[in-house]
């Protein structure tokens, strides 16, 4: 029985990160990045979490019909979005999974095989 995910070949897979860099279905790019499973757009974020504010949110929350879950990659170490932000986020109908980066990629990549509808919105690792 073949047990491999079918995945479109339009999707956008996260291929690797380090260093500052993203490589989603080839294409390099560095800083944040937003990855839904047809676009990737740099995410032009602070490089910390704990310097976000309202304003970083702004493309998620334009493209918040694209997407059913966000997850949030915070950098190499998980950290807490600041409740304030949380709040922010929750009271415009989006619900933040916060994790480190590399987790972040993979896990986007596993709702993705699932068909799910995600954004990944990622800081550097």
């Amino acid at each position: 029985m073949d047990v491999t995910p079918r995945i479109s070949s339009d999707s956008k897979v996260i291929q690797a990160y380090k260093g500052g860099k993203f490589k989603v279905s080839g294409e390099d790019f560095s800083g944040g990045v937003m990855v839904f499973p047809t676009d990737v757009k740099p995410w032009s974020a602070a490089e910390n979490i704990n310097q976000l504010t309202e304003e970083d949110f702004a493309p998620i929350l334009a493209a918040k019909d694209d997407f059913e879950v966000l997850l949030i990659g915070t950098g190499a170490d998980f950290a807490f979005l600041d409740p304030k932000l949380k709040a922010f986020l929750q009271k415009n109908g989006i619900t933040p999974e916060l994790m480190n980066t590399g987790a972040a990629c993979r896990t986007f990549n596993v709702l993705l095989s699932e068909g799910r509808k995600v954004c990944a919105a990622m800081l550097p690792a």
